[in-house]
């Protein structure tokens, strides 16, 4: 009940702050210029293969959410640990029947939902506009599109909630989770071009699909490219299947869970590590 009670606790101050209707205000409006910016620039160049155009439909969706949703994260999450140490109001927090583990699942739940609010309502209010523009949306897919990006919006909060625990002020926490978001979404393609580069013996193939099997193994492990895969994997006109020649499984779409379930666990476990050892 501690975890619940904390979760509560966090979305009601949020839900009562400006903030998070601002939030909402803004993934409306992107949510909803992003379908029409599809319709008017993307659409026609799908032609009449309706597959062909709900590929390009989700593919363009998530690759423009992936950056908003990662950035809207780290806004929202990057202080949940850090800022209640900051203040001093982790002790009395911890003096109320509440485990540190309480409070940091707690805090991750907390903010999830309150992420979750505003993608449910963008992407909802941007159905009508998407039927209105594009004439005709498969809703069992839009539904689980949005489902996914849910699940991408959970796995970051976790990871930002985790550098949040992980230090003990609020600078050190912007810090780390805004050094994090350049690597992570800014920086990693250029470090996976890098090692092949390396590997290669200073020298870049001549096409991409001359780049070695690792490559695309390590450019799909970062949190956007596993949430765009994971879309992929339900949304039925992307189901195709993997690299083209590959049986790697780790290159299959559904594998994008795999590293999602990774980035949701893992670093809060060792941020969890950490927090318990640490002198408040």
């Amino acid at each position: 009940m501690s975890v619940t009670a904390i979760a509560r606790k966090d979305f009601q101050d949020a839900r009562g702050s400006r903030a998070l209707w601002l939030l909402t205000a803004l993934f409306v409006l992107f949510a909803a210029f992003m379908v029409w910016a599809f319709s008017e620039f993307e659409a026609g160049g799908v032609g009449a293969d309706p597959d062909l155009a709900a590929l390009g439909f989700y593919d363009f969706l998530a690759a423009s959410a992936a950056l908003f949703v990662s950035i809207t994260a780290l806004v929202v999450a990057y202080k949940a640990v850090a800022g209640e140490r900051d203040t001093g109001s982790a002790k009395l927090l911890l003096g109320l029947p509440h485990s540190r583990r309480d409070v940091v699942i707690g805090k991750v739940f907390g903010r999830s939902l309150t992420m979750a609010i505003p993608v449910l309502l963008g992407f909802g209010l941007a159905l009508g506009l998407a039927f209105w523009l594009l004439g005709a949306v498969n809703l069992v897919d839009y539904a689980l599109f949005v489902g996914v990006t849910v699940l991408f919006a959970f796995a970051y909060v976790s990871l930002m909630v985790a550098i949040s625990a992980s230090v003990s002020t609020t600078s050190r926490a912007s810090a780390l989770a805004f050094g994090a978001f350049v690597v992570l979404e800014l920086v990693w393609s250029l470090v996976a071009t890098g090692a092949v580069y390396v590997a290669n013996g200073f020298t870049l193939p001549a096409t991409v699909a001359q780049y070695p099997e690792w490559y695309f193994g390590l450019v799909s492990f970062v949190p956007s490219a596993a949430y765009q895969s994971a879309v992929a994997a339900v949304v039925d006109a992307t189901s195709s299947g993997g690299l083209a020649g590959s049986d790697a499984v780790y290159l299959e779409p559904w594998f994008g869970f795999v590293w999602l379930a990774v980035w949701a666990i893992v670093p809060l476990a060792l941020a969890y590590g950490k927090f318990t050892q640490a002198d408040l």
